[in-house]
Protein backbone atom coordinates (compact mmCIF):
# COMPACT_ATOMS: atom_id res chain seq x y z
CA UNK A 1 0.00 0.00 0.00
CA UNK A 2 1.80 3.28 -0.83
CA UNK A 3 0.61 6.96 -0.95
CA UNK A 4 -0.16 7.55 -4.53
CA UNK A 5 -2.88 4.43 -4.19
CA UNK A 6 -4.43 5.78 -1.46
CA UNK A 7 -4.89 9.16 -3.41
CA UNK A 8 -6.03 7.74 -6.38
CA UNK A 9 -8.71 5.37 -4.18
CA UNK A 10 -9.94 8.79 -2.44
CA UNK A 11 -10.44 10.01 -5.74
CA UNK A 12 -12.10 7.32 -6.96
CA UNK A 13 -14.77 6.96 -4.23
CA UNK A 14 -15.20 10.89 -3.99
CA UNK A 15 -16.50 10.98 -7.78
CA UNK A 16 -18.00 7.57 -7.90
CA UNK A 17 -16.02 6.88 -11.13
CA UNK A 18 -12.62 5.82 -12.34
CA UNK A 19 -12.73 7.32 -15.32
CA UNK A 20 -13.00 11.17 -13.68
CA UNK A 21 -10.61 9.50 -10.71
CA UNK A 22 -8.22 9.50 -13.72
CA UNK A 23 -8.49 13.01 -14.81
CA UNK A 24 -8.32 13.94 -11.40
CA UNK A 25 -5.34 12.33 -11.08
CA UNK A 26 -3.79 12.97 -14.12
CA UNK A 27 -3.20 9.07 -15.14
CA UNK A 28 -4.29 7.12 -17.68
CA UNK A 29 -7.64 5.30 -16.59
CA UNK A 30 -5.96 1.82 -17.05
CA UNK A 31 -3.13 3.29 -14.29
CA UNK A 32 -6.05 3.54 -12.18
CA UNK A 33 -7.50 0.44 -12.72
CA UNK A 34 -4.40 -1.12 -11.85
CA UNK A 35 -3.25 0.88 -8.46
CA UNK A 36 -7.08 -0.13 -7.33
CA UNK A 37 -6.79 -3.75 -8.31
CA UNK A 38 -3.08 -3.94 -6.62
CA UNK A 39 -4.72 -1.87 -3.39
CA UNK A 40 -7.67 -4.43 -3.58
CA UNK A 41 -5.22 -7.74 -3.75
CA UNK A 42 -3.20 -6.58 -0.84
CA UNK A 43 -6.21 -5.97 1.25
CA UNK A 44 -7.69 -8.98 0.12
CA UNK A 45 -11.57 -7.67 -0.53
CA UNK A 46 -12.87 -5.74 -3.49
CA UNK A 47 -12.91 -1.81 -2.40
CA UNK A 48 -15.25 -0.50 -5.00
CA UNK A 49 -18.73 -2.52 -6.60
CA UNK A 50 -18.05 -1.96 -10.40
CA UNK A 51 -21.37 -0.72 -12.41
CA UNK A 52 -21.77 0.63 -16.22
CA UNK A 53 -22.21 4.14 -15.06
CA UNK A 54 -20.18 4.25 -11.54
CA UNK A 55 -18.47 2.38 -9.33
CA UNK A 56 -20.05 2.35 -5.48
CA UNK A 57 -17.65 1.58 -2.26
CA UNK A 58 -17.81 -1.77 -0.76
CA UNK A 59 -17.88 -2.55 3.44
CA UNK A 60 -14.20 -2.97 2.97
CA UNK A 61 -13.75 0.50 1.23
CA UNK A 62 -16.23 2.57 3.15
CA UNK A 63 -14.21 0.73 6.12
CA UNK A 64 -11.08 2.38 4.56
CA UNK A 65 -12.05 5.44 3.68
CA UNK A 66 -11.36 7.44 7.00
CA UNK A 67 -8.20 5.64 7.12
CA UNK A 68 -6.95 6.80 3.77
CA UNK A 69 -8.33 10.19 3.78
CA UNK A 70 -6.12 10.72 7.53
CA UNK A 71 -3.24 9.35 5.28
CA UNK A 72 -3.21 11.54 2.98
CA UNK A 73 -3.72 14.30 4.96
CA UNK A 74 -0.73 13.84 7.07
CA UNK A 75 1.44 13.09 4.39
CA UNK A 76 0.21 16.12 2.80
CA UNK A 77 0.96 18.19 5.96
CA UNK A 78 4.52 16.44 6.25
CA UNK A 79 5.47 17.80 3.23
CA UNK A 80 4.00 21.57 4.07
CA UNK A 81 6.38 21.69 7.19
CA UNK A 82 9.30 20.59 5.23
CA UNK A 83 8.72 23.27 2.23
CA UNK A 84 11.61 25.82 2.70
CA UNK A 85 9.38 28.28 2.03
CA UNK A 86 6.67 27.42 3.99
CA UNK A 87 4.15 28.65 1.94
CA UNK A 88 0.50 28.05 1.95
CA UNK A 89 -0.18 24.80 -0.40
CA UNK A 90 -1.57 21.48 -0.29
CA UNK A 91 -5.32 20.80 1.16
CA UNK A 92 -7.30 22.15 3.81
CA UNK A 93 -10.71 20.38 4.72
CA UNK A 94 -13.03 23.00 6.91
CA UNK A 95 -16.35 21.73 8.33
CA UNK A 96 -18.95 23.84 9.02
CA UNK A 97 -22.69 23.66 10.23
CA UNK A 98 -25.14 24.14 7.43
CA UNK A 99 -25.96 27.96 8.47
CA UNK A 100 -22.75 28.91 8.68
CA UNK A 101 -21.60 27.28 5.43
CA UNK A 102 -24.36 29.02 3.38
CA UNK A 103 -23.60 32.50 5.35
CA UNK A 104 -20.58 33.35 7.13
CA UNK A 105 -17.86 31.13 5.05
CA UNK A 106 -18.68 32.30 1.34
CA UNK A 107 -16.67 35.60 2.21
CA UNK A 108 -13.75 33.25 3.93
CA UNK A 109 -13.77 31.23 1.05
CA UNK A 110 -13.62 33.93 -1.61
CA UNK A 111 -10.79 36.05 -0.27
CA UNK A 112 -8.66 32.88 0.97
CA UNK A 113 -8.82 31.38 -2.59
CA UNK A 114 -7.55 35.04 -4.32
CA UNK A 115 -4.90 35.24 -1.89
CA UNK A 116 -3.73 31.32 -1.99
CA UNK A 117 -5.13 30.00 -5.18
CA UNK A 118 -2.29 27.12 -4.74
CA UNK A 119 -4.32 25.66 -1.61
CA UNK A 120 -7.19 23.23 -2.68
CA UNK A 121 -9.83 23.74 0.22
CA UNK A 122 -12.84 20.70 0.92
CA UNK A 123 -16.00 22.09 3.00
CA UNK A 124 -17.75 19.73 4.62
CA UNK A 125 -21.31 21.02 6.51
CA UNK A 126 -21.62 18.90 9.11
CA UNK A 127 -23.40 19.16 13.07
CA UNK A 128 -21.79 19.32 15.75
CA UNK A 129 -21.20 15.79 16.48
CA UNK A 130 -20.10 14.92 12.92
CA UNK A 131 -17.30 17.55 12.92
CA UNK A 132 -15.99 16.77 16.89
CA UNK A 133 -15.29 13.24 14.72
CA UNK A 134 -13.90 14.84 11.99
CA UNK A 135 -11.59 16.78 14.14
CA UNK A 136 -10.84 13.87 16.68
CA UNK A 137 -9.60 11.69 13.53
CA UNK A 138 -7.84 14.34 11.48
CA UNK A 139 -10.24 14.55 9.14
CA UNK A 140 -10.66 17.85 9.25
CA UNK A 141 -8.10 20.95 10.12
CA UNK A 142 -10.64 23.36 11.13
CA UNK A 143 -14.22 23.98 11.83
CA UNK A 144 -16.93 26.61 12.19
CA UNK A 145 -19.85 26.00 14.75
CA UNK A 146 -22.47 28.23 16.06
CA UNK A 147 -24.26 27.73 19.29
CA UNK A 148 -22.73 27.59 23.11
CA UNK A 149 -19.11 27.87 23.89
CA UNK A 150 -17.32 24.52 23.14
CA UNK A 151 -15.33 23.58 26.51
CA UNK A 152 -13.54 20.04 25.38
CA UNK A 153 -10.41 19.92 26.33
CA UNK A 154 -9.13 18.55 23.48
CA UNK A 155 -10.18 21.23 21.60
CA UNK A 156 -8.70 24.73 21.00
CA UNK A 157 -11.94 27.49 20.31
CA UNK A 158 -12.25 30.90 19.40
CA UNK A 159 -15.03 32.97 19.25
CA UNK A 160 -15.48 35.29 16.42
CA UNK A 161 -19.14 36.58 15.94
CA UNK A 162 -22.32 36.60 18.78
CA UNK A 163 -24.68 35.60 16.72
CA UNK A 164 -27.90 37.45 16.38
CA UNK A 165 -30.95 35.13 17.02
CA UNK A 166 -34.41 35.98 15.79
CA UNK A 167 -37.79 34.49 15.94
CA UNK A 168 -39.15 34.14 12.29
CA UNK A 169 -42.56 34.51 11.54
CA UNK A 170 -44.94 34.66 8.63
CA UNK A 171 -46.29 38.36 7.73
CA UNK A 172 -49.17 39.32 9.15
CA UNK A 173 -48.23 37.20 12.53
CA UNK A 174 -49.82 38.18 15.87
CA UNK A 175 -46.17 39.13 17.51
CA UNK A 176 -44.75 40.92 13.95
CA UNK A 177 -45.17 44.09 15.67
CA UNK A 178 -43.59 43.05 18.68
CA UNK A 179 -39.76 44.82 19.78
CA UNK A 180 -38.38 41.44 21.03
CA UNK A 181 -39.76 38.17 22.34
CA UNK A 182 -38.96 35.45 25.08
CA UNK A 183 -40.17 32.03 25.23
CA UNK A 184 -42.85 33.05 27.64
CA UNK A 185 -44.15 34.75 24.51
CA UNK A 186 -45.06 31.54 22.61
CA UNK A 187 -47.85 30.22 24.38
CA UNK A 188 -49.92 27.89 21.78
CA UNK A 189 -47.66 28.59 18.54
CA UNK A 190 -46.32 25.84 16.46
CA UNK A 191 -42.31 26.02 16.78
CA UNK A 192 -40.61 24.32 14.13
CA UNK A 193 -37.32 23.17 15.05
CA UNK A 194 -33.85 22.52 13.56
CA UNK A 195 -32.64 19.40 14.11
CA UNK A 196 -32.09 17.48 17.06
CA UNK A 197 -27.99 18.00 16.90
CA UNK A 198 -28.03 21.62 17.03
CA UNK A 199 -27.02 22.82 19.90
CA UNK A 200 -28.92 26.26 19.72
CA UNK A 201 -32.13 24.51 19.66
CA UNK A 202 -31.45 22.61 22.74
CA UNK A 203 -30.93 25.95 24.31
CA UNK A 204 -34.12 27.31 22.68
CA UNK A 205 -36.01 23.66 24.42
CA UNK A 206 -34.67 24.61 27.36
CA UNK A 207 -35.80 27.82 27.52
CA UNK A 208 -39.15 27.01 26.85
CA UNK A 209 -39.20 24.35 29.47
CA UNK A 210 -37.87 26.55 32.28
CA UNK A 211 -41.26 28.92 31.63
CA UNK A 212 -43.54 26.14 31.70
CA UNK A 213 -44.40 26.76 27.76
CA UNK A 214 -45.55 23.95 26.34
CA UNK A 215 -46.00 24.57 22.21
CA UNK A 216 -49.50 24.09 20.86
CA UNK A 217 -47.62 21.43 18.33
CA UNK A 218 -43.90 20.99 16.87
CA UNK A 219 -42.07 20.22 13.74
CA UNK A 220 -38.51 19.43 12.93
CA UNK A 221 -36.29 19.80 9.63
CA UNK A 222 -32.64 19.37 9.61
CA UNK A 223 -32.47 22.05 6.67
CA UNK A 224 -32.65 25.57 7.00
CA UNK A 225 -33.93 26.75 3.78
CA UNK A 226 -36.63 23.76 4.47
CA UNK A 227 -37.68 25.27 8.11
CA UNK A 228 -37.98 29.16 5.94
CA UNK A 229 -40.12 27.67 3.47
CA UNK A 230 -42.38 26.22 5.78
CA UNK A 231 -42.50 30.02 8.12
CA UNK A 232 -42.97 31.44 4.52
CA UNK A 233 -46.36 29.59 4.02
CA UNK A 234 -47.30 29.79 7.78
CA UNK A 235 -46.57 26.51 9.04
CA UNK A 236 -45.00 28.00 12.05
CA UNK A 237 -42.60 30.22 14.14
CA UNK A 238 -39.09 29.30 13.95
CA UNK A 239 -35.65 30.49 15.93
CA UNK A 240 -32.88 31.25 13.47
CA UNK A 241 -29.51 33.45 13.80
CA UNK A 242 -30.88 36.41 11.92
CA UNK A 243 -27.71 36.20 9.20
CA UNK A 244 -29.78 33.13 7.40
CA UNK A 245 -33.16 35.21 7.06
CA UNK A 246 -31.77 38.49 5.25
CA UNK A 247 -33.35 37.40 2.09
CA UNK A 248 -36.70 36.54 3.34
CA UNK A 249 -36.82 39.61 5.35
CA UNK A 250 -36.02 41.89 2.08
CA UNK A 251 -38.70 39.70 0.17
CA UNK A 252 -41.30 39.94 2.10
CA UNK A 253 -41.76 36.55 3.06
CA UNK A 254 -40.68 36.10 6.68
CA UNK A 255 -40.83 38.74 9.39
CA UNK A 256 -38.41 38.28 12.12
CA UNK A 257 -38.44 39.78 15.76
CA UNK A 258 -35.37 39.72 17.94
CA UNK A 259 -34.98 37.27 20.52
CA UNK A 260 -34.05 38.31 24.55
CA UNK A 261 -34.38 35.83 26.13
CA UNK A 262 -32.06 36.37 29.50
CA UNK A 263 -28.72 34.23 29.84
CA UNK A 264 -29.05 33.03 25.45
CA UNK A 265 -25.94 33.18 23.48
CA UNK A 266 -25.06 31.74 20.47
CA UNK A 267 -21.88 32.04 19.12
CA UNK A 268 -19.75 31.65 16.01
CA UNK A 269 -16.55 29.83 16.53
CA UNK A 270 -13.19 28.07 15.14
CA UNK A 271 -12.37 25.33 16.41
CA UNK A 272 -9.61 23.09 15.63
CA UNK A 273 -7.91 20.33 17.46
CA UNK A 274 -5.38 21.23 20.04
CA UNK A 275 -2.59 18.93 19.26
CA UNK A 276 -3.12 19.32 15.66
CA UNK A 277 -0.58 21.42 13.76
CA UNK A 278 -0.69 24.44 12.40
CA UNK A 279 0.53 24.83 9.00
CA UNK A 280 0.86 28.05 7.01
CA UNK A 281 -2.25 27.36 5.14
CA UNK A 282 -4.57 26.65 8.10
CA UNK A 283 -2.58 29.80 9.80
CA UNK A 284 -3.67 31.95 6.55
CA UNK A 285 -6.91 30.16 7.47
CA UNK A 286 -7.50 30.94 10.53
CA UNK A 287 -5.92 35.36 9.94
CA UNK A 288 -8.78 35.13 6.68
CA UNK A 289 -11.45 34.28 9.50
CA UNK A 290 -10.66 36.47 11.83
CA UNK A 291 -10.11 39.13 9.13
CA UNK A 292 -13.53 38.94 8.02
CA UNK A 293 -15.47 37.77 10.70
CA UNK A 294 -14.20 39.03 14.11
CA UNK A 295 -12.88 38.29 16.66
CA UNK A 296 -15.35 38.99 19.21
CA UNK A 297 -15.62 41.63 21.08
Amino acid sequence: MDIRQLRTFLEAARRASFKRAAQAVHLAQSSVSAQLRALEEELGSPLFERRPRRVTLTATGEALLPYAERIVALAEEALAALSPAAEPRGKLTICSSESLAGHRLPEILRRYRLRHPQVRLVLKPASYEEIKTYLDEDRADLAFVIGGPVREERFQSETLLLEHMVLALPPGHRLAGRAALRARDLNDETIIFTGPRCSYRLAFERSLAACGNQPASWMEFSNVEAIKRCVASGLGVALLPAVCLGNERRAGDITTVPWKEKDFSVLTQMVRRKERWVSPALAAFMDTAREVLGPAE
